[in-house]
């Protein structure tokens, strides 16, 4: 669950700049943590790779699957029925 910034007890606002000022540290602090989330999204890898000496290491692959065979030195793809190396 998002852990989000929480604004203050409203009751304890006692005019409007007050509450102006707790909305705008409130938008400060959101936007804050949302820029801080989308740069971890941006460093994460694209994809990753299963890393296996051999691919009949996996159990159960599924059609689209990617692999490297450290074994064989090879990137291979799952067709559904069989591995097959990429060239």
């Amino acid at each position: 669950m998002a852990n989000y910034p929480q604004f203050t007890i409203y009751s304890q606002i006692q005019d409007v700049n007050e509450m102006y000022g707790e909305i705008v540290s409130w938008g400060n602090r959101l936007t804050s943590e949302l820029e801080i989330r989308d740069e971890e999204v941006r460093n994460q890898p694209a994809i990753k790779v299963e890393v296996v000496t051999t691919v009949t290491e996996i159990g159960r692959p599924q059609a689209g699957d990617v692999a490297f065979s450290s074994g064989e030195s090879k990137f291979k793809g799952y067709t559904g029925s069989t591995w097959v190396d990429f060239h």
